[in-house]
């Protein structure tokens, strides 16, 4: 039995086991043109070759300790990734992952982190930077006279953000490394 077209299942009675259900799910977010409407990031996203088969990924998978409640992200050990791979996937927590999301169909015109304020309480700084914590929540970093400024508002409140709430308290080595790539080039991340 196939998924997309690619994925082979070749382990008898793994439908209903987590890694399954997660390696499916990536077939999907790759290539299905359902996904791809409401969810465009994932558009042009493949699957490494050595994942089409199920029984690669659970090994890989099983070799990641303890995931529960973890998602697969693809994109922090190399900022603008498009492969799922053994190589460039981690399994990081919700919060995390939810840290880097983009918005890009809810952002409009101005740069990530960035909007204008409608009503213009300082005629001379009409844009405002503003984070997502991790936790849901939003947090107003400033007021400025250009999108760009605040857009490097924003870029420094997720350095700190990041440092403190992730990268400090990390003990997975590997992530904790990945996340200080991220620190360094937090721009790339946020084009």
């Amino acid at each position: 039995m196939t998924v997309c077209g690619l994925g082979i299942n070749d382990i008898q009675g793994s439908r209903k086991e987590l890694y399954y259900i997660i390696w499916k799910n990536v077939f999907r977010r790759c290539y299905s043109p359902k996904v791809h409407q409401t969810h465009p990031s994932y558009i042009d996203c493949t699957v490494d070759p050595r994942w089409y088969y199920l029984s690669n990924f659970k090994q890989w998978y099983e070799e990641q300790g303890d995931v529960t409640g973890k998602h697969l992200d693809k994109d922090i050990i190399s900022p603008q990734n498009k492969v799922y791979g053994p190589d460039t996937c981690l399994f990081v927590s919700p919060k995390l992952n939810t840290f880097f999301v983009k918005r890009v169909l809810h952002r409009g015109k101005y740069p990530t982190g960035v909007r204008k304020s409608k009503k213009h309480r300082d005629r001379n700084k009409p844009f405002y930077g503003q984070v997502c914590d991790g936790n849901g929540k939003r947090k107003h970093v400033g007021c400025y006279a250009t999108p760009e400024e605040a857009h490097q508002a924003f870029i420094q409140a997720k350095k700190e953000l990041l440092l403190e709430r992730f990268i400090l308290p990390e003990t997975d080595q590997r992530l904790k490394q990945a996340l200080y790539n991220v620190y360094n080039n937090m721009e790339e991340y946020f084009k």
